[in-house]
């Protein structure tokens, strides 16, 4: 019985300094990783689109699959209706947007989120009296061949 328990003991106190190690060693790699990404940048590429007037977005798309974008749309604004081939989420940080579908139109204020399922037609615009300020992110990202530009719903 003495053997067994001085066994068990062992046992446990060597799986506690694997256990130790393997902690500490996570640690430090995860500090390590921390302080790298702390030095990383994301430096977007400005975009300038004509609608029916200027616009601007901030392209900080990490890849072809994730698109992260800002856009700043003046007063008036608007796309033609589309129907666009990938979703899209989107944050409103100020100004009203639009977003006009077949049978209704939509608003979102500051904070608000919002939702385009991919395939949806759609008419995005500024809907409000001061430009509008939002971040979207697009899944896939954006492709000219993923947009097709409609006459009306």
């Amino acid at each position: 019985m003495k053997r067994f328990l001085l066994l068990s003991f062992l046992l446990v106190t060597l799986m506690g300094c694997v256990i130790a190690i393997d902690i500490n060693d996570r640690e430090e790699s995860a500090s390590t990783i921390s302080k790298s990404k702390l030095d990383k940048r994301v430096v977007p590429e400005v975009l300038t689109i004509q609608d029916n007037v200027e616009r601007t977005m901030l392209d900080y798309s990490p890849s072809a699959e994730l698109g992260i974008y800002k856009m700043v749309a003046p007063i008036d604004w608007t796309e033609p209706v589309r129907s666009i081939g990938f979703d899209i989420q989107g944050i409103i940080i100020s100004g009203t947007l639009g977003l006009e579908f077949e049978n209704e139109t939509l608003t979102f204020e500051a904070n608000d989120g919002f939702f385009i399922p991919r395939n949806t037609k759609v008419r995005i615009h500024n809907a409000g009296a001061e430009p509008l300020h939002i971040v979207e992110v697009f899944t896939p990202n954006y492709k000219p061949s993923l947009v097709i530009d409609l006459k009306a719903f």
